[in-house]
């Protein structure tokens, strides 16, 4: 793996530890307001649909049930979004980092000579991209001297 991608992951990683802190702050910061608010317009709502239902008053129940589809979807949408954001940053960030496990085990297979690996992996399986067998690999290669599963916690639990 060449220095300038080692850098390259470095930094996108740091990046990553900045967006969680932005995500975190923009929740606490904005989020929070609209999960009130949220909240506010559904009890409201709910009680009227109550009163609605207790009466009888099927026009009036249509009415609160459409007025509140109005005033709970904007929200609604808004938090699908945020949470679809998220998601995608950390698939990038996931992905870069299962794309440099491979790249390790391209680059120790190159490097210790291991023509099998090579051909199994990287020739005989086009784009190979399986960072659960490529860090057992790293491992083997290194005697457990790079052992991925053990130092990841949960991540690399296969």
């Amino acid at each position: 793996m060449s220095l300038m991608r080692i850098n390259h992951v470095r930094n996108e990683i740091k990046k990553l530890e900045a967006v969680i802190s932005n995500l975190t702050k923009n929740y606490h910061v904005n989020f929070k307001e609209y999960d009130s608010q949220l909240q506010s317009v559904e009890v409201f709502f709910n009680e009227k649909i109550k009163e609605a239902q207790n009466s009888q008053n099927w026009d009036t129940l249509y009415d609160i049930n459409t007025q509140k589809r109005i005033y709970t979807q904007p929200l609604e949408h808004l938090e699908s979004l945020a949470k679809f954001q998220n998601e995608l940053m950390l698939v990038k960030h996931t992905a870069l980092i299962e794309n440099m496990i491979v790249k390790i085990f391209w680059c120790l297979t190159c490097l210790l000579k291991k023509e099998e690996y090579k051909n199994k992996y990287f020739i005989e399986i086009n784009n190979f991209s399986d960072s659960f067998e490529a860090a057992s690999k790293i491992s083997e290669l290194t005697d457990g001297t790079i052992n991925l599963k053990k130092n990841s916690g949960t991540y690399m639990k296969h």
